[in-house]
């Protein structure tokens, strides 16, 4: 799969959450949000199958 660059803003405090986070989980800031994004997404996805 082609990956696609994606720009977002968020608030100051986001990113700083965002980055001690990952920090702690040993991953890059990219990594905890597109793996946050698809859990988010698959619940959407299960909650439309079931609803």
């Amino acid at each position: 799969m082609k990956d696609h660059k994606m720009l977002i803003r968020v608030p100051v405090e986001w990113h700083r959450q965002v980055k001690a986070e990952a920090a702690l989980l040993g991953m890059s800031m990219s990594k905890l949000v597109i793996t946050a994004v698809n859990e988010y997404l698959e619940k959407v996805k299960e909650a439309k199958k079931d609803g």
